[in-house]
């Protein structure tokens, strides 16, 4: 047992490289096989209930390869689950402290002086600084173990998928300022109008060589390689739940509560330098 909580045994990176081949008719790289990753989700809506996207709405706030129906995502392993899920707080700790520095140099003090102030004054009143993960977003999660059916991925950072689609979206992407096609820049990058665009593309309009749709998206998280992983990361596309059907090909277990001191929790509070209670 870990410390934590119970971890989950074994090496499960074998089942979820997959074979890599390249599809005739549209020329997407592919990965295919079945996947075991990894998502962290609130456990009053569980890991296979993703808000659904509707279609001619503004994609701003949406993950990166939503497109109009549910998306779900999971990373190869806890750590890089546990980091994807906590980004929106590393977001929250740099716009904290971008605030500070400014309120800092406007009142001409050092802006360690006005932390240490502001934090006095969060603990008397029993509130959370940014730096740190409330209790209540932890107990409120568990880590889930998923496991997809067969089918096909794209696998998005691969050259022949970037070749691919910058021929085939070649009008959409002059119009969303990429004239010269797409690098792995704009794939991994925050315009939402863009991936979001893509995503879209490669689930209502592509019919692989051997009949089927693609099964989602495999890519690698902005973060880079964590551990001995490749961060690697899956965005899959809820097809048959959205077409009103119950036999959507995922499946999870019932998931674990983690404590603090969990070692893939911690090492993703490490990665954001954040700490959690």
């Amino acid at each position: 047992m870990q410390a934590g909580g119970r971890g989950y045994g074994g090496d499960d990176r074998r089942r979820i490289r997959g074979v890599r081949r390249q599809c005739t008719v549209t020329g997407l790289s592919l990965v295919e096989g079945p996947v075991v990753a990894y998502r962290v989700a609130r456990a009053s809506y569980g890991p296979l209930d993703p808000p659904r996207r509707q279609p001619d709405t503004d994609p701003a706030g949406w993950s990166r390869f939503d497109a109009p129906g549910r998306t779900i995502y999971a990373a190869e392993d806890e750590a890089a689950a546990f980091i994807e899920a906590l980004s929106w707080a590393r977001q929250d700790v740099a716009e904290h402290r971008k605030t500070l520095a400014k309120t800092a140099a406007f009142l001409g003090i050092p802006v360690q002086e006005l932390t240490e102030s502001i934090e006095e004054e969060w603990l008397r009143n029993s509130s959370m600084a940014p730096s740190w993960v409330p209790t209540v977003w932890r107990q409120g999660r568990r880590i889930y173990r998923l496991t997809f059916e067969h089918g096909s991925w794209v696998d998005i950072t691969h050259s022949d998928t970037l070749h691919a689609l910058s021929t085939a979206l070649k009008t959409d992407l002059e119009m969303l300022g990429v004239p010269l096609g797409l690098t792995l820049s704009e794939v991994t990058s925050a315009n939402r109008l863009l991936t979001t665009r893509i995503a879209t593309w490669l689930r209502e309009k592509v019919t692989l060589d051997n009949g089927t749709q693609p099964a989602g998206i495999r890519f690698q998280t902005k973060h880079g390689r964590i551990g001995a992983g490749q961060g690697l990361c899956w965005a899959y596309w809820m097809r048959r739940r959205d077409a009103g059907l119950t036999d959507e090909r995922v499946t999870a277990d019932a998931g674990r509560p983690f404590e603090s001191n969990y070692p893939p929790y911690m090492k993703a509070l490490e990665f954001h330098n954040i700490s959690s209670r």
